[in-house]
């Protein structure tokens, strides 16, 4: 399959796509439609039967949205339920997620306007439940794919000194990084039996004479469960499968 993108604009005339779903953009399911047909054919085409629609969760830094903001959390909510069912209704296998910083806008870490770190994390997790509902409901099997879900963290498991505690400065660094680990498993707390997750583990410098796909392979399928919290390890367990990227450049 492939992964396809699209565009359109909404009655007030602002521009739908694929970069604009984490936005204040209210996306509209009657504007976009009118792909649903051209979805269909490609998605019959042989050799693209599992075709995926893209999502870029990337703002710019002025529109990130602070982990309190309700309001803005609840657009980009309903801007993925719409997209979920473009792509159920197309005939896509599912969504394909890429969420690399590369506006810098530091939307799945904490910074100093977030609240205190702990109230953070707590509503990180509330907001990963919240999109994980707003999809899933339109597409209780959907095939997730995310460039990165827990092997964006996994470096995590090698921070310990022989203590078994973090360094102070990584420590801090852990906790800035850890509100994505909490949105994380917000998704996991509302997975129906049925969705698939895919880490595509997305580094640029695998090679299979360094066994790289194997120990990349066992820290996302094993000892990344380290991160996942106890009450949803049989589903990371049952849900998530590794795929590991190939860059030809």
């Amino acid at each position: 399959g492939i992964n396809l993108v699209f565009e359109a604009k909404n009655s007030d005339g602002e521009v739908m796509n694929q970069d604009r779903v984490l936005s204040r953009v209210r996306f509209s399911y009657p504007h976009l439609r009118r792909f649903i047909p051209l979805f269909q054919k490609i998605a019959k085409c042989k050799g693209l039967k599992e075709s995926l629609l893209t999502v870029r969760w990337c703002p710019t830094p002025e529109e990130r949205l602070s982990w309190d903001d309700d309001e803005g959390w609840k657009i980009f909510e309903e801007n993925m339920r719409v997209v979920a069912r473009l792509a159920r209704e197309g005939g896509l296998k599912g969504i394909l997620l890429d969420w690399e910083d590369y506006k810098k806008a530091r939307q799945f870490e904490r910074i100093d306007s977030d609240p205190a770190i702990d109230k953070t994390v707590v509503l990180a997790r509330k907001r990963g439940n919240e999109i994980g509902k707003a999809v899933f409901s339109e597409y209780p099997d959907i095939v997730f794919f995310s460039y990165w879900w827990l092997s964006s963290s996994s470096w995590w498991l090698g921070c310990s000194l022989p203590s078994g505690e973090l360094q102070k400065d990584e420590l801090a660094y852990a906790l800035k990084r850890s509100v994505w680990v909490a949105f994380f498993n917000g998704v996991l707390d509302v997975l129906p039996d049925g969705a698939q997750l895919v880490d595509g583990c997305e580094k640029y410098h695998l090679e299979s004479s360094r066994r790289d796909f194997y120990c990349q392979g066992s820290d996302m399928l094993t000892s990344a469960q380290a991160l996942v919290y106890p009450e949803n390890r049989k589903k990371y367990r049952q849900a998530v499968s590794a795929a590991h990227g190939h860059y030809i450049d």
